[in-house]
């Protein structure tokens, strides 16, 4: 096992504060934060959502850009943290651990088509701006996560596919009340 931080792995308070975080995130009962949390984020999207009209063809090309950007996001989260030994066997380890170069490339590959050609419909750059602000939480959440976690886990990947959303329907609003 790798040792961080100069610190033996089953000392460390580190290792301590990662674990308690880990058996938080697997106690299947919703906690105050958690319940907050939920709520939070989705009254964000609605309300981000009740805020455009849904006649501008602009933004539905946001709707359909959303959902592609945030899972090409949860590839990238994946691909670049690696899963923390903390976490034990969870149900985001096969992913995490075994995601290839090649299924990178393929994710992006796709999201760029699928921008390319919502941009070129509406003849503005913003797909592709979009995709390039979407990356900018991923790796917020993935270098936050490294540090409480020693990696992504599949709570993690979650985070960044809401976050992500959130960040898209965000961007697409304040298009909306700039143009």
């Amino acid at each position: 096992n790798k040792v961080t931080s100069g610190d033996p792995a089953s000392g460390s308070p580190d290792r301590l504060k990662q674990e308690e975080v880990i058996r938080i995130m697997r106690d299947p009962h919703i906690g105050a934060m958690g319940a907050i949390g939920i709520i939070f984020i989705l009254l964000l999207k609605w309300s981000l959502l009740a805020s455009m009209p849904l006649g501008i063809s602009l933004f539905n090309g946001f709707l359909i850009l959303t959902p592609v950007l945030s899972r090409w996001a949860m590839v990238i989260g994946a691909a670049l943290g690696p899963y923390p030994e903390v976490a034990g066997q969870g149900i985001g380890q096969p992913f995490i651990a075994r995601i290839s170069r090649q299924e990178v490339i393929i994710a992006t590959v796709m999201t760029l088509v699928i921008t390319s050609v919502i941009s070129l419909i509406w003849s503005t750059m913003i797909g592709l701006v979009l995709m390039f602000i979407s990356f900018i939480p991923v790796l917020l959440i993935v270098i936050i996560a490294r540090k409480m976690l020693g990696g992504v886990n599949g709570d993690i990947l979650g985070a960044i596919n809401e976050i992500v959303e959130v960040t898209a329907l965000f961007v697409a609003y304040l298009c909306y009340t700039l143009i």
